[in-house]
Parts: structure tokens; C-alpha cells; sequence
């Protein structure tokens, strides 16, 4: 299993930020567990991260995009996505 120690800074706003955070994140490679907060998995995908079914929506593209499993902490709980479920 492959991890990336780098955390993406939660201060997002600016272009350079944002592009920082999908650097980060390794999109272009395959990731075994890609973990995000709200705000990294709007910057990532454009999802309004809001609920459970945003944060779903956003794990679902983010797999689409090379992540295996997919965890989004959002206010009222932590989404867990897996290849083959969620949970």
C-alpha cells in the first residue's frame, strides 16, 4: 500500500493553493487511500462538500480520478469510500 505523508494546507483560496492541494494529492497516480477534508474535496472535484451525499459525490469522482478508497470528514461525520463499498 502506497500513502502520501504531505498534508494539503486546509487555507484554500487562491489558484496557487489550489493547485498545491491537487499536487499533493497525487491524482495522476494510483492511490490506495486518498483522505480529504470538506474544503480539499471541493478543491479537488468542484463538489460542494455540504453533506453526506456531497461528500459522496466527491469520493465517487475521486475514485474516477485514481484513488481506490476515498475518506471525506465533513461537520457531521467521516465518509468512507471504499473500491467496493462504503461505509
Amino acid at each position: 500500500m502506497r500513502m502520501r505523508t504531505e498534508t494539503p494546507r486546509a487555507a484554500l483560496g487562491s489558484p496557487r493553493e489550489d493547485q498545491a492541494v491537487v499536487e499533493l494529492a497525487g491524482l495522476n497516480e494510483d492511490l490506495d487511500v486518498l483522505k480529504s477534508n470538506a474544503s480539499e474535496a471541493r478543491t479537488l472535484t468542484g463538489v460542494d462538500v455540504r453533506d453526506g451525499d456531497r461528500a459522496r459525490a466527491a469520493a465517487r469522482q475521486l475514485q474516477g480520478r485514481g484513488a481506490r478508497n476515498v475518506i471525506v470528514s465533513i461537520d457531521t461525520g467521516t465518509l468512507l469510500v471504499e473500491q467496493d463499498s462504503e461505509r
